[in-house]
């Protein structure tokens, strides 16, 4: 198939964007013009990986653990605001670019549920999966939307907006160790936080739906496959497990529908492995399920590396051959 051309029109609405926007433009001078607008992507992904490694080995030294949360959560929520205006200064905005920022953002969405999950810890069991499904979806449903109309539609309450909450609430445990239950907030706080958050992203998700113009079988199959591994994982390990599996599988997705955008604009299946091998294990049990989840789990990390790499592989090679136009 013939290379797509690449444009991105973005209808930002995002009012952390706007509230900070001129300490946003005063940080982006300071940038040095040579830094790379990627590098600061990629570096907004290891302050993620920071505050995980945190949530998780830093309970013995809960006041610490707290500051090095913050600083984690607030040092990627900072980068993430300054990648994308750093490019437009620059002029090196790119497909490369846009794919580093747009298709892993549901690993950092997932990775805050996480990080709220063992920080305050929740009395409902499947609210995360839930939460995790939904974001998921809606990940799927902007991008795939971008793919069908050309244009990123970004709401007042995105991505910005969750992880400044994340950190206005990691904040209060500055007064309750990290990890286990809230004393501070009062039991299912956590519950009702998420619960809203549900309705919201239930929201969001039919707003985009009823934008997109034509929406093929492939999407609706993602939909249906990703509550169906939810739910046989959450019935056949653990909520956690269910939570990793679903963000696997809907990044995975996300993946495809960003290189579909990006290169040859063929829609691309969901896959029906994981789907399949978990309605297998839950009629036969023919497996340890311990050694079934590190199967799904490197499949799927291997799918969002492959994509990846041709994503790159295509694009690099388009910038070569000086076919790869920007437009605003």
């Amino acid at each position: 198939s013939d290379m797509r051309e690449y444009s991105y029109i973005v209808e930002d609405r995002s009012w952390v964007k706007g509230v900070f926007a001129s300490l946003i433009s005063a940080l982006v001078k300071k940038l040095p013009h040579r830094l790379p607008a990627n590098f600061i992507t990629i570096a907004s992904y290891g302050f993620v990986i920071g505050a995980l490694g945190t949530v998780f080995y830093m309970e013995p030294a809960p006041i610490l653990g707290s500051i090095l949360l913050i600083f984690f959560l607030v040092g990627n929520l900072l980068l993430d605001l300054l990648d994308g205006p750093h490019a437009r200064n620059t002029g090196t905005q790119s497909a490369i670019g846009e794919y580093l920022d747009h298709a892993f953002d549901l690993f950092v969405q997932g990775s805050l549920v996480l990080i709220m999950w063992k920080v305050f810890d929740f009395t409902i069991a499947i609210m995360p999966i839930v939460v995790v499904v939904l974001l998921a979806i809606l990940n799927a449903a902007l991008y795939y939307e971008q793919y069908k109309s050309n244009i990123l539609v970004r709401g007042k309450w995105g991505s910005y907006e969750g992880r400044l909450l994340s950190v206005i609430l990691v904040s209060l445990t500055l007064v309750r160790p990290v990890g286990g239950s809230s004393d501070v907030l009062g039991m299912g706080f956590l519950d009702i936080c998420f619960a809203v958050l549900a309705l919201v992203l239930i929201v969001k998700i039919l707003k985009a739906w009823g934008r997109i113009p034509h929406i093929t079988y492939g999407f609706w199959l993602f939909v249906g496959f990703l509550v169906v591994i939810a739910s046989l994982t959450y019935y056949l390990t653990s909520p956690l497990w269910a939570v990793v599996v679903s963000l696997l599988y809907g990044g995975s997705y996300v993946c495809k529908v960003m290189q579909t955008q990006l290169t040859d604009g063929v829609e691309r299946s969901p896959g029906f492995f994981v789907p399949l091998i978990l309605l297998i294990q839950a009629f036969t049990q023919y497996l340890p399920m311990v050694y079934l989840l590190y199967i799904i789990t490197l499949y799927l990390i291997f799918n969002v590396l492959l994509a990846t790499l041709q994503v790159f592989k295509v694009l690099k090679e388009e910038r070569r051959r000086g076919n790869l136009d920007i437009s605003e």
